[in-house]
């Protein structure tokens, strides 16, 4: 795990819903309040669906990003 300075990477281009979902969070549930998650995922979908739930947590989505052949989702712990 990184410092507060540094991005924590998650490549979960390859995981479905709601799996992917349950890797974010267990990886939050991990992390110091202000740290940062940076996510890979391939399926809009996805994309929509986590940034949705955290809406309604603490944890705060920073950024998103279309890499192309997939998505990058940037998260700060709450």
């Amino acid at each position: 795990m990184g410092t507060l300075d540094e991005p924590r990477e998650m490549d979960l281009a390859q995981v479905g819903w709601p799996f992917c979902l349950l890797e974010v969070k267990c990886a939050l549930n991990a992390m110091a309040a202000g740290q940062v998650l940076r996510v890979r995922v391939s399926d809009p979908h996805v994309l929509g669906e986590m940034s949705r739930l955290l809406a309604a947590s603490p944890d705060r989505v920073l950024e998103t990003s279309d890499q192309g052949s997939h998505f990058l989702l940037t998260i700060k712990k709450g």
